[in-house]
């Protein structure tokens, strides 16, 4: 699917699909394109044809190139479809989106996934376009400020899977957050690699956003943001780590209680079974020949000797 946008009256205007080459449209986006869509574009804005496909890979990395020949700048970088957490899906939080800007200044976004949705017309309605860096920062900003959002649910996820870990008595407690954990390594990953691009992007131009005070501003005020999103998922890391460590010492502090109680069972009952077995053996003893007093001695003496022994051990909090 091709949607093209047009500059009108400082604002953007859809135009038919039909229209990708003309010389009016200022904005292509392409979601899941089938190969004539590709191959449309590709030589309608002269982007090299491979470098549109390595955009449909899931599995592609944040990359900023320069193509010499071709004189396009291509930015790659990955960001969420949704800003809600999902964790059964077991698959990457973020998503690549390929950002073109062609030789004659044409902006084309490309991805697998409906990356650009309507909310992004609700939030650039009150933003004036002059050019395609416009909409090029503009888009930016949408795309760092679902990551943001989705970062601060995070944030409310950790809490909630904090409380339950320090609740938690069994192994299989740690299910959702060994899933949280993978899921915000793979956010952060994608948010500092962003940033590292958004760079590299500023460096390569950084003579032409000279003249302009408000673009230079643009950008360092939105690879700034990135950054910060990449901080703020780092300590979100850090933070379950930490409560992950911590289950992990529970666990292991409940099973030293479970194996001293255990053991202070075994030694308690030791003290009968071993009077026990002493007049078990076919030799002469002392009040062998007492009769049902001898057995009612034994009894006792076990018992006093084993309530002794559970008192020392109460005393010293091993049971």
């Amino acid at each position: 699917m091709i949607e093209c946008y047009e500059i009108f009256e400082k604002k953007l205007k859809k135009l038919s699909s039909e229209l990708f080459s003309s010389t009016q449209v200022i904005w292509c986006n392409l979601v899941n394109p089938n190969d004539f869509e590709l191959e449309s574009i590709s030589k309608a804005h002269n982007i090299n044809l491979d470098d549109l496909k390595d955009c449909l890979d899931i599995t592609e990395r944040p990359i900023f190139s320069f193509d010499r020949i071709l004189n396009t700048q291509h930015i790659l970088i990955r960001v969420i479809e949704s800003n809600e957490i999902d964790l059964k899906a077991n698959t990457s939080p973020t998503k690549p989106l390929g950002i073109f800007i062609s030789e004659n200044n044409k902006l084309i976004t490309i991805s697998k996934f409906n990356l650009i949705q309507e909310d992004f017309f609700n939030f650039a309605s009150k933003t004036e376009f002059f050019s395609y860096l416009q909409v090029l920062f503009t888009l930016l900003k949408y795309l760092i400020s679902k990551c943001d959002k989705l970062a601060f649910k995070i944030a409310l996820k950790i809490d909630e899977v904090q409380e339950k870990i320090l609740k938690a008595s069994k192994v299989t407690a740690i299910s959702e957050p060994f899933k949280l954990n993978s899921y915000i390594i793979l956010f952060n990953s994608a948010m500092i690699d962003d940033s590292r691009v958004l760079k590299s992007y500023y460096n390569h131009n950084k003579n032409n956003f000279s003249d302009s005070p408000i673009i230079n501003e643009i950008i360092e005020d939105l690879i700034i943001d990135f950054e910060q999103v990449a901080s703020y998922s780092s300590i979100l890391r850090d933070l379950l780590a930490n409560a992950m460590d911590a289950f992990a010492s529970v666990i292991n502090n409940n099973l030293s209680q479970v194996m001293k109680v255990v053991g202070s069972i075994s030694l308690i009952l030791m003290i009968p079974t071993l009077i026990a077995s002493y007049y078990g053996m076919n030799i002469e003893l002392p009040f062998a020949n007492t009769g049902i007093l001898a057995f009612w001695g034994i009894i006792i003496l076990s018992i006093v000797l084993s309530i002794f022994s559970l008192i020392i051990f109460r005393r010293r909090n091993w049971l």
